[in-house]
């Protein structure tokens, strides 16, 4: 079975991140002004990435 990356998204700028392969959590409890996480995705997915790449390697 592969095991994919999940995230869920909950009030804006609250995510968790779940990495079986990499063996990592991130969890993010924070606040943002815009009502949309989408504000938040776009510098934080990529780091969440290179993240689990760097434990990957």
């Amino acid at each position: 079975m592969v095991q994919r990356p999940l995230k869920n998204n909950d009030a804006p700028g609250q995510n968790i991140c779940i990495d079986p392969r990499a063996e990592m959590v991130i969890v993010r409890n924070a606040s943002h002004p815009v009502s949309a996480n989408i504000a938040n995705d776009v510098p934080t997915l990529p780091a969440h990435h290179a993240m689990a790449l760097a434990l990957l390697a």
